[in-house]
């Protein structure tokens, strides 16, 4: 399947501008090691989670990539004309640049997770000449990467570019968790406070912050508070199902996770088969098979969901049932379902 982005325009832009940026805002230039992460020419195909998502970003990166070679090669003339190499801020103001800040913007809401996403769209504000958001991705590229400390280098200097925008702040304190420094990101919570709490990436961010200094009350209602403004975020409804379940607060998590499909709000599949997960866990049957029941709405063709309703029916003596939904399993994948059958132990004649 296709990766969301096919050439290597973006990389080599970024390739290209990473020592000049140094320049500009009297910074170390890049070393040729983290340089080389920006040649990769691929992402992975769409999320489980979000099966459309990512091939519908894919046509937004498409645009934003066919708009590039005249602005690049405009950049450069205008450069050359100027005797000045450096190119930042070239095409300042430039419509083009602006679609495809744009278009590449819409990709990454549908296709958070991607990496290269982030190197493309800091190579557009590269070009017009807005050094924060520059860093700003590319620190969040490095994240993305497991480079925790490349990130806080990049989302250091986003912050000194613009002190004012929150979300440096924030991802720099991630990055300073994700890099060790667990102090160092629980002060930039605790010191700018009202600053994360006023977004869904703040709270969530602070929510993970909190979870590893042992306040899991705290944790908890500010990944809550995060998902309640974004339900359909992966990161926080994983790092809430975990933390629910570390804290043996089963029935509760549960019951926020499923709240998260209601009055018209749209969740993510894995948050209704967490909610499943945690219901089972707290030996309640009823809320197990509504969230199993409203996950299928959303993917009935998982042979893990069938299953587990399968099981589920099987619990209240709804043998045909239970056998139809795991002939649906075994239909949409045998070899998932037979594992699961010798993991739980289950008589496949149920």
């Amino acid at each position: 399947m296709a990766g969301l982005v096919r050439n290597k325009s973006f990389a080599a832009d970024a390739r290209r501008m990473l020592p000049v940026i140094g320049m500009v805002v009297g910074t170390a230039v890049v070393s040729a090691v983290s340089i080389q992460w920006l040649a990769v020419s691929h992402l992975a195909a769409a999320t489980a989670a979000h099966p459309d998502a990512c091939r519908i970003a894919e046509m937004n990166r498409a645009v934003a990539e066919n708009l590039m070679p005249d602005i690049r090669a405009e950049a450069l003339a205008k450069a050359k004309a100027a005797s000045d190499p450096q190119a930042l801020g070239r095409m300042k103001g430039d419509e083009r640049v602006a679609r495809v800040i744009q278009e590449l913007s819409r990709a990454l809401e549908l296709c958070p997770a991607r990496d290269q996403l982030h190197d493309a769209i800091a190579v557009a504000y590269w070009y017009d000449g807005n050094v924060a958001m520059t860093h700003y991705h590319l620190g969040r590229g490095a994240l993305l990467r497991k480079k925790p400390k490349e990130a806080v280098v990049q989302l250091t200097l986003a912050r000194e570019a613009d002190a004012t925008s929150d979300l440096p702040l924030i991802y720099l304190a991630l990055a300073r968790k994700e890099s060790g420094d667990q102090d160092g990101a629980a002060a930039l919570v605790r010191d700018n406070t009202p600053r994360f709490e006023k977004s869904a990436d703040g709270l969530i961010v602070a929510g993970r912050i909190i979870a590893d200094t042992g306040d899991s009350s705290r944790a908890i209602q500010l990944l809550q508070n995060g998902l309640l403004l974004r339900p359909s975020d992966e990161d926080g409804v994983g790092r809430l199902t975990d933390l629910g379940t570390r804290t043996n607060r089963f029935r509760e998590t549960a019951d926020f996770l499923l709240s998260l499909d209601s009055d018209g709000r749209r969740t993510v599949p894995s948050a209704l088969a967490n909610a499943a997960s945690l219901y089972r866990r707290a030996g309640n049957l009823e809320g197990e098979e509504d969230a199993l029941r409203r996950a299928l709405r959303l993917f009935p063709n998982s042979a893990v969901l069938n299953f587990e309703l399968a099981v589920n029916l099987s619990k209240t003596n709804r043998r045909s049932e239970a056998r139809d939904y795991l002939r649906r399993a075994m239909e949409y994948s045998r070899p998932i379902t037979m594992q699961l059958i010798r993991e739980r132990g289950i008589d496949p004649s149920l």
